[in-house]
């Protein structure tokens, strides 16, 4: 199985400090020693997929997902896998709304939602749209 990360947001963000946070588990702190990256898995019916062009993001869950949507007032996060933790009221404005959807979640200190398998959910400029299906 791979590692997956998303973001949708409604103003250009940067992916950095998630970045950082999903590349360990490449096979540093995660079981996925090959890396991480885009890939299909055949085998067991594993399909966890992230699809976007830009505005919207698609997220299905076949196994493990996970999102969490970060607005002001914006507070710090912690990676679980790093001892990095960021402010992100430092690096954001107060309109900005930013999710972000990984297999597993990548901090300690926040509420993250689980997709549950079979569902798709629609991100929009950050915002959750909708359970597709």
């Amino acid at each position: 199985m791979c590692e997956l990360l998303g973001m949708s947001a409604n103003v250009p963000t940067d992916i950095h400090f998630s970045l950082s946070g999903l590349i360990p588990r490449g096979g540093e702190t995660g079981p996925h020693k090959d890396g991480w990256g885009i890939t299909f898995y055949e085998g067991i019916g594993v399909f966890n997929m992230l699809l976007s062009d830009g505005s919207y993001v698609l997220a299905y869950c076949s196994t493990n997902l996970h999102w969490i949507t970060r607005r002001a007032p914006f507070g710090k996060a912690r990676l679980v896998d790093s001892d990095v933790e960021i402010d992100f009221s430092q690096h954001t404005s107060p309109d900005d709304v930013v999710s972000v959807i990984a297999t597993q979640p990548l901090t300690g200190n926040e509420q993250w939602q689980k997709i549950r398998p079979g569902e798709a959910v629609l991100f929009y400029y950050g915002e959750r749209d909708a359970s597709v299906f």
